[in-house]
């Protein structure tokens, strides 16, 4: 019941009431209760006075033995692996990558935008406003190795998350797969969440708040020029 989505589900208060009952219950009488990061143990602990294990979920190495030796992409590519819908559009991004395009020189022209996988109408209109929709290249569902390929290649990896209270706990399971991938991560979402807490644990990246657009053109421009 503290899933990011939860208000979404315009519930009764009746429901709600059952829905927070049936899940205490069957916390309190579970063997064993089992999370996958540290904040959402936290919750349950408040929900059934049982503190979980926690076990993250994880990459297989295996998976990227081979595409290591793939070479980095070209232009200076900006990927994200998976879906993105309304929620997780990331605002501030198309605001820094525009304000970059016109302010540094040849940006514009280096710059491709790879989203593998679904992506909602409002990241279309918003690129399309900003005058990116010409960096931007769109790739239906892959095979999981040939996405793997993608990711070791690029130059950034995108990591957006939802702008919600209660999304402290919640990470993504393609941050392991880019962790596999050993390329840079721009985050954009919460600095003290359990994501923040992978990706500074493992110097992986930057994470970077919902609206700091200016250091997000900072990190982008760091590594457009390294």
């Amino acid at each position: 019941t503290n899933i990011d989505f939860y208000h979404k589900l315009k519930l009764s208060t009746w429901a709600d009431k059952k829905h927070k009952r049936l899940e205490q219950k069957v916390l309190q009488k579970a063997n064993q209760i089992v999370t996958v990061s540290w904040s959402w143990a936290e919750d349950f602990y408040k929900i059934a006075n049982r503190m979980p294990m926690v076990i993250t979920n994880g990459f297989d190495p295996s998976d990227f033995k081979e595409a290591e030796k793939l070479p980095l992409d070209k232009k200076f590519t900006i990927t994200h692996a998976g879906s993105l819908n309304d929620d997780r559009n990331p605002h501030i991004l198309w605001l820094a990558l525009n304000n970059l395009c016109n302010d540094v020189k040849g940006f514009k022209a280096d710059l491709v935008i790879k989203f593998i996988g679904q992506v909602d109408i409002s990241v279309i209109n918003e690129l399309t406003a900003k005058g990116l929709l010409a960096n931007f290249t769109k790739i239906n569902s892959l095979p999981h190795q040939q996405v793997i390929n993608h990711l070791i290649k690029a130059q950034l990896l995108l990591l957006p998350l939802n702008d919600t209270p209660n999304i402290n706990g919640v990470v993504p399971g393609k941050l392991y797969e880019y962790l596999g991938a050993k390329r840079p991560i721009i985050c954009i979402g919460k600095t003290v969440g359990d994501a923040a807490k992978i990706i500074k644990e493992t110097n992986a990246g930057s994470i970077i708040d919902f609206k700091d657009v200016e250091n997000l053109q900072k990190e982008i421009l760091k590594s457009y020029k390294s």
